[in-house]
């Protein structure tokens, strides 16, 4: 195990062991009519996210392998202008689009939130405005500050980047739990925001100000190297993909404080942070191995890739395996009485098994991703067409069990269709050994 998977996996551990906290302070000290809340501002804030149009993941590897071929000394990058060149006009783009896409789905989404939730507020006791301000500040705050994160990882800067994950992790999850504690309820998801606002200041302004300031010395030479008209083809297809994606999953919680409140809400908000702690601990586990796959790839190294990825298949059914044991353990074992919280036995092990199935999607996507591709695109749209559709159509008509049964059939389903798109794709470009 690496360092960077090994720190990745710890801040995912260290998560799940806190949102478990969390879990119970919340069944402890906040009603379930703000759980319902508390749910759907994460739902409603995750939508930033499309902004990103699936930027970082295209980005890193990109970044990786410009940055194999050259070298750094003292502030000064040394190799061919045209790799240099590349490079800073990926990490230029990054920058720009971080800080427009910020501010303007920012807006949207400040303004959308406040009105849907206004328009949906049963409970007029409830205070939620100003906290909603604040959330969605430091959520556009650390939307800018993205790059920061972005551009270390991709210079092989891995270790360190996913060592501050982990404070990060450590942090705001801390900050979380002691807001819950002493009662301050939804402003407890603005200190979590604020805490990693905070990791990211510091990162960019002060533990990888040199690197930065090498990037940004460094003269242009206005050769036009094409990356990143590259980039923004590939970014069409993630962006398609990552909407799709929001509409999958993300989209559930607002729609059941839509049709059936706030409490209802709450129990299904719950029960998929489980499901997607799965899915966390997955991504966790292959997302340090993303600038590897770019060398390897972009080196023409195809059968390391490959191995490596016949590798992180086998780690990742582990992880998934023993997250479900060890779900099922905590779940009969539990000397606290959660079921009034979360779904019933047979909706909660239904949305569980869902969202393991997608988790298990995870190495192959990643892994054409790095070959600067977004092969299950079409897929992606299918799947967010009928999951939206089904979650529209059965929470108002029917009940939260037909709901659940159908998202999974559905993506289990499309998911059968992965392997058969990946093996085709790999073997149409020749990288399947």
């Amino acid at each position: 195990m690496n360092r960077a998977s090994l720190y990745s996996l710890a801040a995912k551990l260290i998560t799940l062991v806190m949102q478990f906290i969390t879990l119970l302070l919340i069944i402890w000290k906040i009603s379930p009519e703000i759980q319902g809340y508390y749910y759907t501002f994460q739902a409603i804030v995750a939508l930033q996210t499309i902004a990103e149009l699936g930027l970082g993941t295209i980005a890193i590897p990109m970044i990786g392998n410009f940055w194999s071929k050259i070298n750094i000394k003292g502030n000064k990058l040394i190799g061919k202008i045209q790799i240099i060149e590349s490079l800073k006009n990926i990490i230029d783009y990054l920058i720009k689009w971080y800080f427009k896409g910020g501010l303007l789905l920012g807006s949207i989404i400040f303004i959308f939130g406040y009105i849907f939730i206004w328009s949906n507020n049963q409970n007029l006791y409830i205070e939620w405005k100003l906290q909603w301000f604040f959330l969605c500040l430091f959520t556009t705050i650390n939307f800018i500050l993205t790059p920061s994160w972005i551009v270390p990882e991709g210079c092989e800067y891995t270790n360190k980047i996913y060592g501050f994950r982990l404070i990060q992790s450590i942090l705001s999850n801390s900050l979380c739990i002691i807001g819950i504690m002493f009662g301050l309820e939804l402003w407890s998801l603005v200190l979590m925001s604020l805490a990693t606002c905070l990791i990211s200041l510091y990162i960019r302004l002060y533990y990888f100000h040199s690197l930065f300031y090498s990037l940004k010395k460094t003269p242009n030479s206005n050769i036009n190297t094409g990356n990143i008209s590259d980039v923004k083809k590939i970014q069409i297809k993630f962006a398609i993909s990552w909407i799709s994606g929001y509409f999958s999953s993300s989209a559930l919680v607002p729609l059941v404080f839509y049709f059936k409140g706030s409490i209802e809400a709450g129990r299904v908000g719950m029960t998929a942070s489980i499901g997607t702690a799965i899915i966390s601990l997955v991504t966790a586990w292959v997302s340090p191995n993303l600038v590897k796959f770019g060398i390897l790839l972009g080196n023409k190294k195809i059968k390391d890739a490959q191995n490596l990825l016949r590798k992180i298949y086998i780690e990742v059914a582990i992880i998934i395996s023993i997250s479900l044991i060890g779900l099922f353990i905590v779940n009969y074992q539990s000397v606290i009485d959660i079921d009034a919280r979360v779904l019933p036995n047979t909706e909660f092990w239904i949305m569980v098994g869902t969202f393991s199935i997608i988790a298990a999607s995870v190495p192959m996507s990643s892994y054409l991703r790095a070959n600067k591709e977004e092969p299950l695109m079409y897929l992606s749209v299918i799947s967010g067409l009928v999951n939206i559709s089904i979650m529209v159509f059965t929470l108002k008509y029917y009940s939260i069990l037909q709901l659940v049964i159908f998202l999974l059939l559905a993506n289990f389903i499309i998911i059968l269709f992965i392997p058969i798109i990946f093996i085709n794709k790999l073997r149409k470009q020749k990288l399947f050994v």
